[in-house]
This record gives C-alpha cells, sequence and structure tokens, in this order.
C-alpha cells in the first residue's frame, strides 16, 4: 500500500510539475504558429475548434491538478486519459494543416514526454512511441505530401526530431527515475531512522526535552510528560522559559560552553503544583542554528531522583532515630530515677511548714519542670521501643473516625471545624491499631494547635492505585499558619521544633510508627497557606469486602498523644 502510494504520489507531481507547464508551452506556442504564420485565416472550422477545445482542455487540466483536493487516488486514470487527449488533439492539428506541411508536428514532443511519465515498464514506453510515429506518418502522409518536392526532407527532419526527442527524455527519465528512487530510499530510511529514534526516546525512563534555536519547546517524551505532569500538546512551541523556567540556566550555559552540561540539580513545579527534585543534562543540537547569528536548539535529558531523595532522607532519619533511640534508652533509665526523687522533695517541701512562703512558688516550678521532664523521658522510652507492634489487618476509617472524635471532644477545639471526607466501603491496612490511632491523633492534635483551636482541618480518606502498588491515602490540611519550606525536611527529626515548650519529639515517633507498618509520609507546605500531611499506607490484598470488619478500638486520648505539650511547628495567633 505504501508503496503504491508513493507511486501515484510520483506520477501525480509529473503530471503537475512536469506535463502541465509543457502543456501550457504548447499551447502557447500553438497560438503564437496560428498567429506568426497567418495560418488562423486558412484553418478549417475543425482546426480553428479544436484549437479553442485544446486550450479549454488544459485550463480544465489546471483546475484538476491545482484546486481538487485527494487527487491522488485517480491521477493514474488521470493520466491515461489525457495522454490519449493529447495525441488525439495533436494529431488533428497535424491533420486539419496540411499534415507533413503543418508546422504542429512540434506538438508531438508533448506525447513523447508524457508517455515516458505515464507509462513505467520500457516496453509499453516503446510500443506507445512506435504508436505515436506511425499515427503522425499516417497523418503526415495522407492527401498528396510530396506535390512540395521538399516533403520528403521534410519528414526525415521531422522524424530526426521525434527520434531525438525520444532518446533524450528516454535518457533523462532514467536518470530522474534511478535518482528518484534513490531518493525514496534514503527517504524511506530517514523516517525509518526517525522513527525509530523517536520510539527509542519515547521508551526511555528518563525525560527529554527539546529545543529549537528560538527556545521553543519542539519535542518531549512520554516520560517527561508523565514526570512533569503536563501533555506535550499543551506546552509545544512554547517559550521553554515560561514552559519550564528550571531549565533556563542549564540551557544558557550549554550554549555558551558548547559542549555537554551534566549532573546539574534542578526543581521542577507540575502542573498540579506538586514538585519534582531531578538531575538534568542538556546539549546543543549540532546543525540546529536555523540563521546566521541565531541560536542553536538544545536537547535536555533528566531524571526524576525526588523519590532516590525521599528514600536517602528516609534512611538518613532511620539511622538517625536508631541512634538516638539507643542514646535515648540509656539516658531516660539513667535519670528516670533522679528526676522522680526531685519531684516527690518538691512535693514534700512544699507541704512544709518549715519552708518560707516565698520559696513555694520556686519549689512548684521545680516540680511543673520535673513534670516535664518526666513527660521527655516516657517520649524517649517510647521513641527507642515503641512498644509490642500487633501486625494484623484493620479498617482505616474507624481508626480515622475515632481520632478525629478525640481531638473533637477537647474542651480547648470547640472552635475547630474538622471536615472529613471518608469513603463508604472499609478501606483495609495491616498494622497497628493503636498505634496507628496514635499517628492520627498527633497530626491532628498538630494542626488542631496550630491553628490555636480556631480554624478548619480537611481529613480524607481515599485508595490509591498506581505502579508501585496499591494505597491507602490519608490526606490531613489545616489552614493554618504553615511550616517554612526550609523546615519541612527537619520537621520528623528528634528534637527538632519552633514552638515554645515543644520537645520536638511527637513528629519523630509518628514517623518511626509509619515506617514500621510499611508507609510514607509526604508534607506538603508554606508560609501563610496552610499545612497537609499525606500518609500512604500499602492495602491489603484479595480481602473480600464481608471480611472489612473494623476490631473494636479502646485506646484512651492519654494513650494516643504522644506531645501533649503541643505542635511541633508555630502557631500564629
Amino acid at each position: 500500500m505504501t508503496t503504491q502510494l508513493t507511486v501515484l504520489e510520483k506520477l501525480y507531481r509529473f503530471e503537475r510539475e512536469t506535463i502541465l507547464p509543457i502543456r501550457w508551452v504548447m499551447v502557447v506556442i500553438a497560438v503564437l504558429l496560428a498567429v506568426v504564420n497567418s495560418q488562423i485565416t486558412i484553418l478549417s472550422d475543425a482546426a480553428a475548434a479544436l484549437l479553442v477545445i485544446f486550450l479549454a482542455y488544459t485550463v480544465l487540466c489546471t483546475y484538476l491538478l491545482l484546486r481538487v483536493p485527494n487527487f491522488i487516488p485517480v491521477v493514474r486514470a488521470f493520466a491515461y486519459t489525457t495522454f490519449a487527449l493529447d495525441l488525439f488533439f495533436m494529431a488533428g492539428l497535424v491533420f486539419t494543416t496540411d499534415g507533413i506541411h503543418s508546422n504542429y508536428h512540434i506538438l508531438f514532443f508533448l506525447i513523447v514526454l508524457h508517455g515516458t511519465g505515464v507509462f513505467e515498464r520500457p516496453v509499453q514506453t516503446l510500443v506507445v512511441y512506435m504508436g505515436a510515429i506511425m499515427l503522425y506518418l499516417v497523418i503526415a502522409l495522407a492527401g498528396s505530401p510530396f506535390r512540395d518536392p521538399f516533403a520528403a526532407t521534410r519528414l526525415l527532419v521531422t522524424l530526426t526530431q521525434i527520434w531525438g526527442v525520444i532518446l533524450l527524455s528516454w535518457v533523462l527519465m532514467k536518470n530522474l527515475s534511478q535518482q528518484n528512487e534513490e531518493l525514496v530510499t534514503s527517504l524511506r530510511d530517514l523516517r525509518l531512522s526517525s522513527e525509530f529514534n523517536l520510539s527509542l526516546l519515547s521508551s526511555m525512563s528518563d525525560g527529554v526535552i527539546a529545543t529549537n534555536g528560538a527556545g521553543q519547546v519542539v519535542f518531549m517524551n512520554e516520560s517527561a510528560c508523565r514526570i512533569l505532569g503536563v501533555a506535550e500538546d499543551a506546552v509545544r512551541y512554547q517559550d521553554v522559559y515560561y514552559a519550564f523556567p528550571a531549565m533556563a540556566r542549564i540551557i544558557e550555559i550549554a550554549r555558551t560552553r558548547r559542549e555537554v552540561f551534566t549532573n546539574h540539580r534542578v526543581e521542577f513545579r507540575r502542573a498540579d503544583g506538586g514538585k519534582v527534585e531531578a538531575i538534568a543534562a542538556a546539549q546543543v543540537i549540532e546543525g540546529s542554528i536555523e540563521e546566521p547569528g541565531g541560536q542553536p536548539g538544545v536537547v535536555c535529558v533528566f531524571k526524576d531522583v525526588s523519590e532516590i531523595r525521599e528514600l536517602e532522607e528516609g534512611l538518613i532519619r532511620t539511622e538517625r532515630l536508631a541512634s538516638v533511640g539507643e542514646i535515648a534508652a540509656g539516658l531516660a533509665h539513667e535519670i528516670g530515677n533522679p528526676l522522680g526523687i526531685i519531684k516527690s522533695c518538691a512535693k514534700y517541701l512544699q507541704k512544709s511548714p518549715k519552708v518560707a512562703e516565698e520559696l513555694r512558688e520556686d519549689l512548684e516550678i521545680i516540680e511543673s519542670e520535673a513534670t516535664r521532664c518526666e513527660k521527655i523521658v516516657q517520649e524517649l522510652l517510647r521513641l527507642s521501643s515503641p512498644g509490642d507492634f500487633v501486625d494484623a489487618p484493620l479498617t482505616v476509617n474507624a481508626v480515622l473516625e475515632q481520632s478525629i472524635n478525640l481531638i473533637q471532644l477537647r474542651s480547648e477545639h470547640e472552635g475547630l471545624e474538622v471536615a472529613r471526607t471518608l469513603p463508604p466501603y472499609p478501606i483495609v491496612i495491616r498494622g497497628d491499631e493503636k498505634q496507628l490511632a496514635s499517628v492520627f491523633t498527633n497530626i491532628l492534635l498538630n494542626a488542631a494547635q496550630a491553628l490555636d483551636g480556631r480554624g478548619r482541618v480537611e481529613v480524607e480518606l481515599s485508595e490509591r492505585h498506581k505502579e508501585d502498588g496499591s494505597w491507602a491515602v490519608i490526606r490531613i490540611a489545616d489552614n493554618g499558619p504553615g511550616i517554612a519550606r526550609e523546615d519541612i525536611p527537619r520537621i520528623f527529626n528528634p528534637f527538632f521544633t519552633r514552638r515554645e515548650g515543644g520537645t520536638g519529639l511527637g513528629l519523630s515517633i509518628v514517623w518511626r510508627i509509619v515506617e514500621r507498618m510499611g508507609g510514607r509520609i509526604e508534607v506538603e507546605s508554606e508560609l501563610g497557606r496552610g499545612a497537609a500531611f499525606t500518609l500512604y499506607f500499602p492495602l491489603v490484598k484479595g480481602l473480600k469486602l464481608a471480611e472489612r470488619r473494623p476490631a473494636s478500638l479502646t485506646p484512651t486520648l492519654v494513650d494516643l498523644i504522644v506531645d501533649d505539650e503541643g505542635a511541633d511547628y508555630p502557631s500564629q495567633s
């Protein structure tokens, strides 16, 4: 089918670009011959009519070739028909203008050229040539051709000219045909190479973006579209500095250095507002300068390292938590007893009548701080050893509902609005119910305290099916003051807090529990725009809905709250 289409396209171009101009030249020659030789006065009515019809016929051919759409499928029938009509008109004009003495024999050259392009096989072309010559001889010798003593010479010269044109056109068409075949082969190879390269680029896991000399995006592979969350058509021919500002610097460096620029870290902003951290390389596309003094195009290749970065940070955080936990366990046991003694002594002295009244307030401060230190010791022990872990199927809906209810029961949270979006069907994961409730409660408490008990918290539970598996997704977002961007990577580190009086251990324990349950936690926030915590837990596979029954939950609010002192990120009134 492709080969047939190529042949028809070739014939269409031949008719349109070669025969059509020659046909108009022949029309002009025919008219000039009639005027210059004054033959128009002696032309028979038939000859004059043929000349007019030939002109109208040429106009019709011009319209069909230049104006009619989708003409290629019928071009072969058109070529055969016009060849026959050309032969008829040329023979008729020669016959009606005194045969061998007619000057219109020059129009037979159009027949020769037309036949060379229309008929593909040499035998067909030879038969057509011989038929045209025989037709000319029959017409030229009709009547009394030899009344002129130079008629024989004239006939010989005309036949020689016709055969010369036949030979010349044969050689030219042979060369053109060979060149055309080579061109078609080259174009086919180029197309196959282009398709292969495009397929190769599309199958790459790394993103690829190419720009032209004007800095416009001309290509994006599927990985680039997936990583950046944008369709290629949406950014094609957009200025790359507008579409992907992160690319601006490496493109300029690549153009300046005229060499490969590698290992450059960039941060893209996805179409959905998310961020992607990537390692990018860029290189100038040789030979892409479109005009003198212009800039070359650039191809950029980048790899999404966001997940790798998160894994690295998670590993570092886990190692840090493990080491802190070991130290914390030792410290907790060493200072636990002295703290208890200090607290008991402070209480005893407050009740003793021998203690001066002005010292009692100081003793209350000592008791309060000792109590706070005891709480930190308890949290350190919990960080080092979260307790027995019960790995069993549990329904996230029920755990989340109870955590929300516990937070709303606190009197200081009367102005807190919690909007929940939970599916009607149970979402089941594996883990420890009590520890999961502790995770939800502490994140909700952080949000409530960041809002000073007045504001809105949105809780959403859903399922998400990705390439890396099926997940239960819990998103807890508030409209509070938010977290500074530079603080987000550190909020899960032990003892990191921006709030006065906070221990900085609550979110560290949350992280450890989530990781222990095979999940992960993501944070999105900007100052003044609230904070959103998104938790992912693997769904239980192959569990029927009838088996998704929530177990009873009995932990108290005190059991669930890790850092009752307050949130690990600051609240702003």
